[in-house]
């Protein structure tokens, strides 16, 4: 607070343990305004294959571009507004529960979703040089 009006929100995050339901906080993301929203779920935890993984990045690009194009038709967003989603995805079926396999989505308003890449993020513990 500078006084008594609130600062201006910087950063959103919502959070959802399942992924299914991930839908509603991708909305509330879209609907925030703010230069930062960042999302975080995860894949079902007892399917560990490379299948679950690309189905649930492909679930969440798919949800991200019908919700940013409903909105388009009526409010504008700042071109320059940053998108991170975070997906982990549990490493194996012996590893431990704590243990995932992150995943970014990153983009920025302005760009069209389709050309957003998932990318892998190296584990800092395990791929430290």
């Amino acid at each position: 607070m500078i006084g008594k009006v609130p600062l201006p929100m910087v950063v959103a995050i919502e959070y959802e343990n399942d992924i299914k339901t991930f839908q509603e906080e991708l909305l509330k993301l879209a609907l925030v305004r703010c230069p930062l929203k960042v999302g975080i779920t995860y894949t079902a935890m007892d399917k560990t294959d490379a299948k679950n993984l690309k189905r649930g990045q492909d679930r969440i690009q798919k949800r991200l571009e019908s919700i940013m194009a409903t909105l388009a038709n009526h409010t504008l967003e700042d071109p320059k507004t940053e998108y991170l989603i975070l997906l982990g995805h549990e490493a194996s079926e012996t590893a431990p529960l704590w243990k995932f396999d992150w995943h970014e989505l990153t983009f920025v308003s302005g760009q069209h979703i389709k050309d957003a890449v998932w990318k892998r993020i190296p584990d800092a513990l395990s791929e430290s040089t």
